[in-house]
């Protein structure tokens, strides 16, 4: 709903004015008379706390009154952002700071097994290499040292037996599922296929998918004694603040995220590791530190869209009516809440229907990327519902709306036509 911005008691209070001459526009409370008398809103909250009940009956602000809807505008930032002067977490520069380089494995999986750090300890402008529980980076004095300093390091690798690049991802995804969740269950599923006139079964498989936001993750941590500064291109400050308070045994509030401009992110910068290896860096070496994935890094360290497999049985009779759906899906998942329910249900009208969805084994960091689970369940579906139709020799549109009892669906697919 449009709602018209209202002048609260506080701010009639400070302002000392009837809220009938006060006005609320561009985050200040002004003077309908005089616009230079105004207080902004953390003027007016002072660090307070302060819970209202939002009242049923809104005034609507009018279409007349509008500012930027229904006009031509132009972003804010676009020029920043075409000529360059916008700031990214990587372009922050702090007193004393520090370029990191962390050593990576050598392939998924693998383990370090010995380190020789003597060459890299004569390379000039060096700080330090860093080797604290499995984090092993070089610091240096500017980027292009510490790229040098990290060339120079001499690691060995344990790799497991198994390569990660040559497992058959659709049969492990089969084989090692978990922890099934019913999302919709009615009738006898089983029973209605062994009656259903036609019956149609396919496999669909969604592969990892890289998202490759055009500028790669970077993160700049500064503590000031128990007290961490972090810098980061996250789209989700307010949790990694949560975590990096978790990772060092600190309060919250002693923590503070500040989420620069985000050169593309799509969810990817939701889990953020750049700003974990850079707060734990700072802290080891007593100054400000800044990680920058390069695209590699990026393109291999970072999270991926999770993969799925996804198996739909169906039952229909030759005029096109469903009578019997078995949805199972299984989407890879890390140790967080179950992303593959969302949107598993079918709205298709079928009586006996079974939809389940199943973890399964990751063996890459799966993380965000646009409406997980929901867009690959519905994917999946709507390209089995195709087929149906397909073999029936039915239009694909016409037998959607033969078994679509919602209104609202059949009214968006009748509008397209």
């Amino acid at each position: 709903a449009r709602t018209r911005p209202t002048a609260s008691a506080r701010s009639i209070a400070r302002l000392d004015l009837p809220v009938d001459q006060l006005t609320c526009e561009g985050g200040r409370v002004a003077s309908r008379a005089d616009s230079g008398h105004s207080l902004g809103f953390e003027e007016l909250l002072e660090n307070q706390h302060l819970v209202r009940e939002i009242p049923a009956d809104v005034q609507l602000t009018a279409v007349s009154d509008f500012k930027v809807m229904g006009t031509t505008t132009k972003r804010p930032d676009v020029i920043d952002r075409v000529t360059g002067r916008t700031i990214y977490s990587q372009d922050i520069i702090r007193p004393g700071m520090l370029f990191a380089r962390v050593l990576r494995p050598v392939a998924f999986g693998a383990s370090l097994a010995s380190l020789d750090t003597s060459l890299a300890a004569r390379m000039p402008g060096l700080f330090r290499v860093v080797t604290d529980e499995g984090l092993v980076a070089v610091l240096a004095e500017t980027d292009q040292q510490a790229d040098a300093a990290h060339d120079a390091l001499a690691a060995e690798w344990t790799e497991r037996p198994d390569n990660i690049s040559q497992w058959d991802l659709p049969r492990l995804l089969a084989e090692e599922s978990r922890d099934p969740v019913i999302t919709q269950e009615a009738g006898d599923v089983e029973s209605a296929f062994s009656m259903a006139s036609h019956r149609l079964e396919g496999t669909y498989f969604v592969p990892y998918i890289s998202v490759v936001p055009m500028e790669p993750g970077a993160a700049v941590a500064e503590w000031e004694g128990d007290s961490l500064t972090v810098w980061a291109g996250t789209q989700r400050p307010f949790g990694i603040r949560s975590e990096l308070a978790a990772l060092f045994g600190i309060a919250e509030k002693e923590v503070r995220v500040i989420a620069p401009e985000i050169g593309g992110g799509f969810g990817s910068k939701s889990l953020y590791r750049p700003a974990m290896e850079a707060a734990k860096l700072a802290r080891l070496a007593g100054r400000p530190v800044r990680v920058a994935y390069s695209r590699d890094e990026e393109m291999t360290w970072s999270t991926f869209r999770p993969a799925a497999l996804i198996t739909i049985r169906s039952g229909f009779n030759g005029d096109g009516r469903l009578t019997a759906w078995d949805f199972h899906a299984v989407h890879t998942t890390a140790d967080r809440p179950m992303i593959g329910p969302r949107g598993s249900e079918t709205p298709y009208q079928v009586a006996d229907v079974r939809v389940a969805v199943s973890a399964g084994r990751a063996p890459l960091k799966p993380g965000s990327y646009r409406s997980l689970g929901c867009a690959v369940n519905h994917f999946t579906r709507e390209v089995h519902t195709d087929e149906i139709a397909a073999s029936l020799g039915i239009d694909p549109v016409e037998f959607r709306l033969r078994n679509l009892p919602d209104p609202r669906y059949r009214r968006v697919l009748e509008v397209a036509l």
